[in-house]
């Protein structure tokens, strides 16, 4: 599960990165920290993990969804 975290965090900044109008970076935002989006789907996942597991893995989702802001923050800015 944490590749598949780090894969979306690379996933997420580049699609910021390349983002070039507002509508654009929302888009990005509703994609990567939306309902629908990896991230909620992985938060939901955590339920399945072992206990040992669940405290690193929510640990990390929480770093990703910070990371995510603050790059669609600075972009927009």
């Amino acid at each position: 599960m944490e590749d598949q975290i780090q894969a979306l965090r690379a996933d997420a900044i580049a699609a910021a990165g390349e983002a070039s109008t507002l509508q654009a970076l929302e888009d990005v935002r509703v994609r990567f920290l939306g309902r629908r989006s990896d991230l909620t789907q992985l938060r939901k996942g955590i339920g399945s993990l072992s206990s040992e597991e669940r405290p690193v893995v929510g640990k990390l989702l929480t770093g990703l969804q910070g990371d995510i802001t603050t790059v669609l923050e600075t972009r927009t800015e």
